[in-house]
């Protein structure tokens, strides 16, 4: 309207909106830019072009324009159904109350299942097994389900005792039952989008209890179709966990009782899984890179520390010894596929190493509160929508609070 009665002030409007908007996206950088901050870093052309390729920039998410709710998110639809399994699991065990919900539980881990009629029935239709044959867990009392508070919402967390468990679940809940390798590096599993059976069994009771004047459908049939949008109606969030020394690390090397530091090794596994929930739910996918990785391990050391860890959060990667790196360490894990070269990899070293100090800084900053969850979402979601170069600048620290303080402006302007 203003641009309408003032015509001739619109050049001037629009190139200060455009140096305004610049000025709120100082936590992004370009291509250009980027390869800049590589290349100061020791990175030939072929390493930049490999870094750039692994890594997120900072409008990678496939979604448009985001507008931020309150942190944490509010809680998904799933958790009415899981709140009820919980409390069945109370009554006697996980196992019990999620096999006959669950149908991937109801079937045994065996190559070639996927392709059987009866599991394909199950999975794909929802029709009990004719001949069931349930899943089999060394230490079935071992799994444990519980609704674990984070900043994407409640979430449901099934957790195992002993490792091969871990390992079945996995393949029941994502590969079909079948029997495929699990890395051993791999001590959680986000699962998204698993289809629940006993959720639309409950949509389909549900309506067929409603007087048929109010349906809006004639035919279950018809009302599945018109369902099937709306995949929040049927398909769940979940993550499944182990136990064991975070990222390998043993107690005895950080100074902490074994006991104690398997303790805290499950909840930082646990908190870790959480922020890639919350960049799911949010952004609609995960950077699958570093940054995210550091984010995830930054935040889950504030959660279960009362504070950042630099020294556990380099230990876990391998740099403990910065600028040496100890083979085995995780950050070998985010080299990718292919794995980036030897150069490429040093310079990988040097913006973990850097982008931890970045995030130490920001952690002493005394209006930064460990334990808001509001100001450490939103710290979150900001640090997740930045190129890892953007860290590691003279100014990274300066970037990441402006990015912070603007952050729904960045959000609408994707």
């Amino acid at each position: 309207d203003v641009y309408k009665r003032q015509p001739q002030h619109r050049p001037e409007r629009l190139e200060t909106g455009r140096r305004e908007r610049e000025a709120v996206l100082t936590g992004g950088l370009s291509d250009a830019q980027r390869r800049e901050v590589l290349g100061r870093m020791g990175a030939n052309p072929t390493a930049v072009d490999e870094l750039i390729t692994s890594s997120a920039g900072d409008r990678w998410w496939p979604n448009g324009p985001i507008e931020l709710a309150s942190l944490p998110l509010a809680d998904d639809p799933l958790i009415e159904a899981w709140a009820v399994y919980a409390a069945d699991a109370g009554r006697t065990t996980a196992f019990e109350a999620l096999r006959d919900r669950i149908v991937q539980l109801s079937f045994p881990i065996r190559s070639g299942i996927s392709a059987e009629e009866d599991y394909r029935a199950a999975t794909l239709k929802g029709l009990r097994p004719n001949a069931a044959s349930p899943l089999e867990l060394e230490d079935p009392e071992g799994l444990t389900l519980t609704l674990h508070p984070s900043l994407a919402g409640t979430i449901p967390i099934l957790a195992v005792r002993r490792r091969p468990d871990f390992e079945t679940m996995v393949r029941a809940l994502t590969a079909r039952n079948e029997p495929v390798p699990i890395p051993r590096a791999m001590g959680a599993c986000l699962i998204n989008g698993l289809n629940n059976w006993d959720r639309i069994a409950t949509l389909k009771k549900n309506w067929e209890t409603t007087d048929p004047a109010s349906r809006e459908c004639a035919t279950w049939g018809e009302e599945f179709r018109r369902i099937i949008p709306r995949t929040a109606l049927y398909k769940d969030r979940l993550i499944v966990l182990s136990h064991g020394p975070y990222s390998g690390v043993e107690g005895e090397e950080i100074g902490i009782d074994p006991d104690e530091w398997e303790r805290l090794s499950f909840l930082i596994r646990l908190e870790h899984e959480c922020v890639h929930a919350l960049s799911l739910k949010l952004f609609g996918a995960m950077r699958h890179d570093l940054l995210e990785e550091l984010i995830a391990d930054w935040v889950a050391l504030v959660k279960v520390f009362g504070g950042y860890r630099a020294d556990l959060a380099l230990r876990f990667l391998g740099l403990e010894s910065f600028p040496s790196f100890r083979a085995g360490g995780r950050l070998e894990v985010y080299r990718g596929t292919p794995p980036v070269s030897d150069g490429a990899f040093e310079v990988m070293q040097r913006l973990a190493a850097d982008a931890v100090k970045t995030l130490e800084t920001v952690s002493k900053d005394p209006s930064f509160d460990p334990g808001d969850d509001d100001n450490l979402g939103r710290l979150t979601v900001a640090l997740l929508t930045m190129p890892i170069e953007a860290l590691v600048t003279d100014d990274g620290v300066e970037r990441t609070r402006e990015r912070h303080d603007n952050l729904e402006t960045v959000l609408r302007q994707a």
